[in-house]
């Protein structure tokens, strides 16, 4: 880029900013004023002088907030509607019970009702962002924020229109009205292509300035003065009186307020610090959902209850984020800049100090186009455009938010958006499988290895044992079903000792409906004879578990391996194999290998307790029989902690994938009781060879079947699992 180019581009830059400042800098003033006219009207109006200044004031502090301690470039804060509606009910119920008699007495109790208000909201952000709970904003599903932004694209085109509309001229339809707002439609429209075509830096800039030039011309042409003009309803003022009457929190204001009438508004501020809530955070991801760029909630949250306190000790008036100037500005420059928030403040401060009146004469028209433009754009951006990217269901509640808030009303909008959402989040989970695998004894043995006989016997009784290993969150929607899918299995169920095996491991949680239909399951195990075993219950779902009795009434283990193992023991004790056993097929081939090689080659050892047989990592030199006794193998976790895998009884083949595949061992073998082994080396394979060839390939072939057999479990097991 060449530096003429570089010099061009700041200077589109900086008349942009320019714009930017002059349409976004009276539009700050206007809203600020028009909020407090909606605090001090009916009864409050003698005092609208002072409330202008409030409002001003609280515009002053929240914009600089904005402008320096935003993580977005370019974000204005300012005091809110929503919350400006409800402190002007209170005010209004307070100067009814007060009277107006006492004009020093109601005038201290509005203002500190303001500065409490502003205070309580000024904390409640604190201590959220303090707490680092701004991530609350992002659990507002994404439609919710999409129909937020396309409720306040029509609701800023509603406003745009009223805004170039007097109230003499009667509804938007009729002929008067349609003079005022057809002409701001148009430039709106203008300003929307030029925008979205983007086919100059200089367009929107451009449309804006010929509007003001146009406007200015036709009053020239037509001899209107702006006085004239003014009561016509074609400039942003007559502001009225006193913009300058405001006086910060004074020690007289304090005493002479009524904390009594401030108390008895306690819901109605607690009402306002919820909506102040909500709506930042709203707001703030509104921001940057429709800017792209990441804002941190936490510090807006800090840095917003940090304004709110001071506007709460000068007696403003309480704001946060305002998501339509702050899109709007971001539009006019191309970018964020803090120069924008910094212009919204600096004009409330002029504006506090000088009065409103210095922004009287700037045409109504212009700005009622810029806010109708922008809320147009907000509607196609997420009614046309986003329509095509969004599943149906999803956009249906984005509909569904911009007529509910057509219809009744902005806060109805967001709350129906949210339990739309969540309603579709429920039937959607609903429909997620529970169940992470349902397989049976066959497939799904414990990690103790035993004998060919020990092994053939589980296997082949294995139909009798059932095991479930669920995940996610159980509530009504799931747990009736799983219920009706486990009773259902539970009748096709082979044999007379039968096992139902639950996991928990991967279960977040569970809700009543979920804790009666276990019971029920307990219910049919109980008279059905099946053995309920319940395992990897966290102590979190002890805890809900406790109060049904559910808990002590079911047979519980620590892990699902665990009650693998207890079941196959007492099947092998019914069928009286758990003790001495037939020597397996491998067993009765090294008793003719060492009457071969004598106990030199194929030597018999006893191991005692604790004592490691091999280590992790070493060479896989020895072929292992497990005669007496009981092994474990234990691997080293990502911790470092040593984690046992699998579990060796009398019968067993010890290490026989390392031996075949030539590898180090996988894992450490140690003695859990005094334990018998009979090994041999590669030496005495050797030898064995070349003593008795056939013998030796029967060896080699026997471990090769059981490490194929155990592989052809797994496989199906697996197989069984990901289906």
């Amino acid at each position: 880029m060449t530096s003429q180019t570089i010099a061009e581009a700041e200077r589109i830059g900086s008349l942009r900013l320019a714009m930017a400042a002059l349409i976004i800098a009276p539009l700050a003033v206007v809203n600020t004023v028009s909020f407090s006219v909606i605090v001090f009207s009916g009864p409050l109006a003698p005092y609208l002088s002072h409330g202008v200044g409030m409002g001003l004031f609280g515009g002053l502090v929240l914009g600089l907030a904005g402008a320096l301690g935003s993580t977005f470039r370019g974000t204005i804060s300012q005091p809110q509607d929503v919350t400006a509606v409800i402190l002007s009910i209170s005010a209004g119920t307070i100067a009814v019970r007060l009277g107006t008699s006492n004009s020093e007495t109601l005038l201290a109790t509005i203002t500190m009702l303001a500065a409490i208000a502003a205070a309580l909201v000024g904390v409640a952000f604190l201590v959220l962002g303090a707490l680092r709970l701004g991530s609350l904003g992002r659990f507002i599903p994404y439609p919710v924020l999409g129909g937020f932004l396309a409720a306040s694209g029509y609701l800023l085109l509603r406003v745009g229109l009223d805004m170039a509309v007097p109230p003499s001229a009667g509804s938007l339809l009729s002929l008067p009205a349609l003079w005022r707002w057809g002409p701001v439609l148009v430039v709106a429209l203008i300003l929307l292509w030029v925008t979205r075509s983007k086919a100059s830096d200089f367009g929107l800039p451009a449309v804006l300035a010929v509007s003001f030039a146009v406007f200015y011309a036709g009053l020239a042409l037509t001899g209107i003065d702006l006085a004239s003009a003014g009561q016509m309803g074609l400039l942003l003022g007559p502001f009225g009186s006193g913009a300058g009457e405001w006086q910060m929190i004074s020690a007289d204001m304090v005493i002479r307020a009524d904390y009594s009438a401030i108390l008895a508004e306690t819901p109605a501020l607690l009402t306002l610090v919820g909506l102040a809530l909500v709506g930042v955070i709203l707001n703030a991801s509104g921001i940057e959902v429709a800017s792209g760029a990441p804002v941190d909630l936490d510090r807006e949250l800090r840095v917003t209850g940090a304004a709110n306190l001071l506007v709460a000790g000068g007696g403003g008036l309480v704001g946060y984020h305002v998501l339509s100037d702050t899109l709007l500005g971001r539009r006019l420059v191309g970018r964020g800049s803090r120069w924008i928030g910094g212009s919204a403040a600096l004009a409330c401060g002029i504006a506090l100090i000088a009065g409103a009146d210095v922004l009287a004469a700037l045409p109504l028209g212009v700005f009622a186009a810029v806010v109708v433009y922008l809320g147009l754009d907000f509607l196609y951006e997420w009614l046309w455009l986003e329509r095509r990217r969004m599943p149906a269901q999803d956009f249906a509640v984005l509909l569904g938010i911009v007529g509910v808030a057509a219809s009744f009303g902005f806060l109805e909008a967001v709350g129906t958006g949210i339990l739309a959402s969540s309603v579709l989040f429920l039937v959607n989970y609903a429909r997620l499988d529970v169940v992470r695998s349902r397989v049976n004894g066959t497939l799904r043995l414990s990690t103790t290895e035993r004998s060919d006989a020990a092994s053939r016997l589980l296997t082949e009784q294995g139909g009798a044992t059932l095991v479930y290993e669920l995940q996610g969150y159980l509530f009504f929607g799931t747990a009736h079903t799983l219920f009706d899918q486990i009773a259902g299995q539970i009748a096709g169920m082979p044999g007379d000792h039968r096992a139902l095996i639950v996991d928990f491991r991967r279960v977040q949680g569970l809700d009543v409906s979920a804790i009666y239909n276990f019971g029920k399951l307990e219910q049919l195990c109980r008279t059905t004879g099946v053995r309920l075993i319940l395992t990897n219950v966290a102590p979190a779902l002890m805890r809900t578990l406790g109060p049904s009795g559910l808990v002590d009434s079911v047979e519980r283990h620590p892990t699902l391996d665990d009650a693998l193992s207890i079941v196959e023991e007492a099947r092998l004790h019914r069928a009286e194999l758990a003790g001495s056993q037939p020597k397996s097929a491998f067993a009765n081939l090294i008793e003719r290998a060492t009457a071969l090689l004598g106990d030199d080659l194929l030597a018999r050892e006893d191991v005692p307790a604790g004592a490691v047989v091999v280590h992790q990592g070493a060479p896989s030199d020895r072929l292992i029989l497990l005669e007496a006794g009981r092994l474990s193998a234990h691997v080293k976790g990502p911790s470092g902690d040593e984690i046992t895998v699998a579990s060796f009884l009398a019968g067993a083949l010890v290490g026989e994938i390392g031996f075949l595949t030539d590898t180090p061992r996988t894992a450490t073998i140690v003695a859990d009781e005094e334990s018998s082994i009979r090994s041999v080396g590669r030496s005495g394979m050797d030898h064995l060879a070349d003593l008795d060839p056939e013998l030796a390939r029967d060896i080699f072939r026997e471990a090769a079947t059981l490490l194929a057999r155990r592989l052809a479990r797994t496989t199906a097991l697996l197989r069984e699992v990901s289906l």
